[in-house]
């Protein structure tokens, strides 16, 4: 049974271009389709993890447009590891 984030982030990664086939609990991804480097809102909002996709898009594409998280409510959760890895890369 895939969980919903597992299922929502397979979403995003399919809308990217990414072939995602499920067998059992196993995922396997294909990602040398990948040809548009955007998760948008509608897809991340219920989730926490879009930030996660950004860092190895921009590393993969040179670019991506990835909205800010969304998801629960447990408090603030800093991103700012992140931007210093993106800084890093350029």
């Amino acid at each position: 049974m895939i969980i919903f984030s597992t299922q929502s982030l397979a979403n995003i990664l399919q809308q990217m271009g990414v072939s995602v086939q499920r067998d059992g609990n196993t995922v396997t991804l294909d990602a040398s389709g990948l040809d548009t480097p955007v998760a948008p809102y509608e897809m991340v909002k219920t989730m926490r993890a879009s930030i996660l996709v950004l860092g190895p898009l921009v590393a993969r594409c040179g670019e991506a447009r990835v909205s800010l998280p969304g998801g629960c409510a447990i408090g603030a959760r800093p991103v700012d590891q992140h931007i210093k890895g993106l800084t890093a890369m350029g």
